[in-house]
């Protein structure tokens, strides 16, 4: 099951929109921050039972209120 999830979530992530998500297409770029933003995606998909798309785009939403 767990591979599973996290291949979705890789599929999602593949599909990365720059303009609707670019703090989540920049931080994919690189494996330290490709496993950070895989672990939030995860953790808001089991806390909220959201799919991997609209996991990305609570993290993408959050990331920007934060920085």
């Amino acid at each position: 099951m767990e591979r599973e999830v996290r291949i979705a979530i890789k599929n999602a992530l593949d599909k990365c929109n720059e303009t609707k998500t670019p703090k989540i297409c920049e931080l994919k770029s690189t494996q330290k921050g490709y496993l950070k933003v895989e672990s939030d995606i995860l953790g808001i998909m089991l806390k909220n039972s959201l799919s991997p798309s609209e996991a990305i785009a609570h993290v993408e939403n959050y990331l920007n209120d934060v920085v």
